[in-house]
């Protein structure tokens, strides 16, 4: 049985609408945990009508795997890598947030800054090169 593009594509759409429920209960529990790991990756991206792919990112963040509580990852698809991604997506969580030494968090930081002086604490673990 040969599936069209097209139908491959619109059953893939389907699903991702079916599923977003299930995706917005766990970024739910996933922001009562008070440590989080991030972690961004580039994915390209059909460029439609140009014939070619762009880059976009792919966001990860990941309950503390020495919680009490169930792991739980979260994957975001965003078409850029700019800190305010990591913003939208925790929006006014409070806790330490595990990342690399990439700049784009500390523009996240920066933007977290609140009036009440309160805002998640930034953790960078820098990579050791040989």
């Amino acid at each position: 049985m040969t599936l069209s593009r097209s139908t491959v594509a619109d059953w893939v759409g389907r699903i991702g609408v079916a599923l977003e429920p299930l995706w917005l209960r766990l970024a739910e529990l996933l922001r009562q945990d008070t440590v989080l790991h991030a972690d961004e990756t580039p994915v390209q991206q059909l460029d439609p009508g140009q014939g070619k792919t762009k880059r976009a990112y792919l966001w990860a963040y990941r309950s503390n795997a020495l919680g009490s509580n169930p792991p739980i990852v979260v994957f975001d698809y965003q078409p850029g890598r700019g800190g305010k991604y990591v913003v939208e997506f925790l929006g006014h969580w409070q806790g330490a947030l595990m990342v690399d030494e990439f700049a784009g968090y500390v523009a996240a930081e920066e933007m977290w800054w609140r009036p009440e002086g309160r805002r998640p604490i930034l953790w960078t673990v820098g990579l050791v090169r040989t």
